[in-house]
């Protein structure tokens, strides 16, 4: 259970983080001046994070997440011209069962994590390629008048570093506190 919560509350994590990355991003043009395509690259990977968030959420095969399937294979249904391919792609045949459970079971522990893996890769080499993050207007300036920046090494890993202990310190003892919720069998 303890490892469970772990992983439930990362991934809630992840999302919340994704997502608030998006919107700096966004707030501070982040994506102007040739770097629109990092930005749809980071766009395919909040939608990859989103994937496999749903995908997670699906795999306890609770009553919960039973009916999420049927809803989401039934809105797929409706998709103009491949709707039914697609419907049926999803639920793994024409009905829910365990064919739907190893469907979304390979899409979260093998699929989308490559695409995750290859892809936060790609982007993280877009941002170092384009001078690295966009600095704020009001920005310090040195005694030289450019843009004060902070090393790579030492400065910002050791800063890094910190964030990961306390964000990990902080997920671990919330699971240890606030099991992942668990509804009864899907039936």
């Amino acid at each position: 259970a303890f490892i469970r919560a772990i992983h439930h509350w990362s991934a809630n994590l992840l999302v919340l983080m994704a997502g608030l990355h998006m919107l700096r991003v966004f707030f501070t043009g982040g994506f102007l001046d040739g770097r629109a395509l990092n930005w749809v690259v980071g766009l395919v990977l909040l939608a990859t994070i989103a994937a496999s968030s749903f995908t997670g959420y699906l795999l306890p095969w609770d009553q919960l997440a039973y009916w999420a399937v049927t809803i989401v294979t039934g809105m797929a249904a409706y998709v103009p011209v491949a709707g039914p391919v697609l419907a049926a792609l999803l639920r793994g045949g024409e009905e829910i069962g365990p064919a739907t459970l190893g469907t979304y079971y390979a899409l979260h522990t093998q699929w989308l994590p490559a695409v995750l893996f290859v892809g936060a890769g790609f982007h993280f080499w877009r941002v170092r390629k384009a001078g690295g993050v966009v600095v704020p207007p009001n920005a310090a300036l040195d005694e030289n008048g450019k843009l004060e920046r902070v090393n790579f090494l030492p400065e910002l890993l050791w800063r890094e570093i910190a964030v990961s202990l306390i964000l990990l310190a902080a997920v671990t003892l919330f699971s240890a506190l606030v099991r992942a919720p668990l509804g009864p069998p899907a039936n």
